[in-house]
């Protein structure tokens, strides 16, 4: 697990969030790139990347590999093809 860094993320709307967080989680696909992240209050929040576009999101009552397979599967997708 890594340790607690400031961390810019710099969203597809061109707003940039700056967080005190450590990566938890990474999930790489064909489509995307899914990164975990648990904030210093122990939010947890949700980067998706696709190419050069990213969204970042809170993640509340599901956990990492559900929305992971979910996002996959809005795709027309397996849950963990490819």
């Amino acid at each position: 697990m890594d340790t607690f860094t400031i961390t810019r993320f710099v969203l597809s709307n061109g707003l940039e969030k700056r967080l005190y967080c450590r990566l938890i989680k990474s999930r790489q696909t064909p489509f995307a790139t899914f990164r975990l992240y648990e904030d210093n209050q122990g939010h947890r929040w949700l980067e998706i990347v696709d190419g050069d576009q990213s969204w970042l999101e809170e993640l509340i009552g599901e956990t990492f590999e559900q929305r992971v397979a979910t996002e996959l599967l809005s795709l027309g997708l397996n849950k963990y093809s490819g």
